[in-house]
């Protein structure tokens, strides 16, 4: 940073004309002692970090330069020389290394580090880069599985911001991180100097705003925060739960924002270790659905184009028989002409027996004591003699996309404890006794004292119900357009072959 000597505004480096008076301000700094300054990374109220290269070895480093306003001196660098040597204990893969700290020829203090090539965050934003999902997930759980290593060293980095996190590049494309721990993170905390980024966080994370005490579980929601930023390319917001909810996640991953940025601390993942774990399971889910997507996308083999033959033949012949049924069903409907509404009527009372009223309920239990309890209703078909029945699948199986049932058994987990799910089914056919009017009278939310379940097809009597299959709902977009109605299947079966 350099001054304007006619009206002291402050400038870049390599600023050579002042913004505010037009003065000539001459060229900013090329060297640092014998390092030559190679490109500028950043340049903030408390110091000034470079690319820079020693000339007499061609040694490749990263500087940070300390400016007089960081109020770092001899009792400062003490500190930052005995911290430098507790940093050197940590892994070497993840994080950065620090080298030494040194005072120049013009008494500034510097910091020198390991070389990275850096790809900025703001880059790779704009590029679209990080608009694979795929990649995104693979950062993320470098992110957490670092972070679970430094934890397991017994440190942690509660004010963890995007820029603690560099982004190095691996070839052309390949892209890892690594982390800039800092053991303390203000050389003067009472120095309220922070950058945008940092000021951001301090004043939206909840620990720091409650002034709760700063644990690894700290982390765990600055490391979330950082997650929303780069899924939305938001790097402002603070409703950061309101963002999970707008931007398109697999369910799990949505889950484990929500956990993670849980107000209440006891509320997130125990550990960062526990974090990595489920972006593992995640990354591995998102992998296998791109195989699938793939294998998909894949010519059909010659016995498939056959068989397809075979149907579009199949499907000739039915559609003569739609023909000739819809003429008959023309002539019956003329002689009806006289009275249509009996006509519809007796339409109506020939498949009315086929159409049956569903109550799905399901609960999460943990030794007999429930913890979470759901229930749904819906209408039924039957569709054959065999006992099949056409419903959807938030009807059946409402559980599949029900998010707080799967926070509950992440909380669940994370506290140690074994949730066992259940569920029951129930259905009447029209006609039946399915409401009991005197539950209205009654303060009891149990459901047999709802429905007469008793005279109900059940999961849970003879003849029982089972489901016999559920449609996968569209995940790609791509699915979703051509699918407007989500694949909303399910099949029922009253199998009447069961026996206890």
């Amino acid at each position: 940073m350099k001054l304007c000597p006619k009206c002291d505004q402050s400038v870049a480096e390599e600023i050579t004309t002042c913004p505010t008076c037009g003065s000539i301000i001459g060229e900013g700094r090329k060297y640092i002692d014998d390092y030559r300054i190679v490109d500028v990374l950043h340049e903030g109220h408390s110091s000034f970090l470079c690319r820079a290269i020693r000339e007499r070895t061609q040694e490749l480093v990263m500087i940070r330069l300390f400016t007089p306003e960081s109020g770092v001196d001899e009792k400062v660098v003490w500190r930052l020389k005995r911290e430098l040597e507790e940093l050197k204990k940590l892994p070497q893969d993840g994080f950065v290394r620090h080298h030494a700290i040194r005072q120049s020829s013009d008494r500034s203090w510097y910091r020198i580090s390991e070389w990275i090539n850096s790809e900025s965050w703001g880059s790779l934003l704009a590029s679209g880069r990080l608009k694979d999902r795929t990649v995104l997930i693979e950062l993320f759980y470098r992110m957490a599985s670092t972070l679970a290593v430094l934890h397991e060293k017994g440190h942690f980095i509660p004010h963890l911001i995007l820029n603690d996190i560099i982004a190095v590049k691996e070839g052309e494309e390949a892209l890892n991180i690594k982390i800039d721990y800092k053991l303390s993170r203000f050389f003067d905390p009472k120095l309220n100097r922070p950058g945008p980024m940092l000021q951001n966080l301090l004043e939206c994370h909840p620990d720091i705003v409650n002034q709760r005490p700063l644990d690894y579980r700290s982390d765990i929601w600055s490391l979330a925060k950082i997650f929303v930023e780069l899924l939305t390319a938001d790097l402002e917001t603070r409703d950061f739960l309101a963002k999970v909810d707008e931007i398109e996640l697999p369910s799990e991953l949505n889950v484990l924002l929500k956990v993670m940025l849980a107000e209440d601390p006891d509320m997130r993942p125990r550990s960062m270790a526990d974090v990595a774990e489920s972006l593992a399971k995640i990354k591995a889910g998102e992998a296998e659905k791109a195989r699938d997507d793939t294998a998909s996308a894949a010519p059909a083999p010659v016995r498939t184009i056959t068989r397809l033959h075979k149907i579009v033949k199949l499907l000739a012949a039915a559609v003569v028989i739609l023909i000739v049924a819809a003429v008959l069903a023309w002539f019956q409907l003329d002689r009806m002409k006289d009275d249509p509404s009996a006509g519809f009527e007796s339409y109506a009372n020939r498949y009315a027996r086929s159409v049956a009223f569903l109550v799905t309920e399901y609960w999460l239990e943990v030794d007999g004591r429930q913890f979470y309890y759901n229930m749904s209703e819906g209408t039924a078909f039957l569709v054959d003699s065999d006992g099949y029945l056409l419903t959807g699948r938030h009807v059946v199986c409402p559980w599949l996309e029900d998010t707080s049932l799967f926070a509950t058994a992440a909380q669940l987990k994370a506290d140690e404890m074994t949730p066992l799910f259940k569920y029951r089914i129930y259905l009447w056919f029209e006609g039946a006794k399915a409401f009991n009017q005197a539950a209205r009278m009654l303060t009891s939310s149990e459901l047999s004292d709802l429905f007469f379940t008793e005279i109900a097809h059940s999961t849970e009597a003879e003849p029982r119900l089972v489901i016999a299959g559920v449609a996968k709902p569209p995940m790609q977009t791509r699915q979703r357009v051509t699918s407007p109605l989500k694949d909303d299947l399910a099949v029922l079966k009253i199998d009447r072959s069961r026996r206890d």
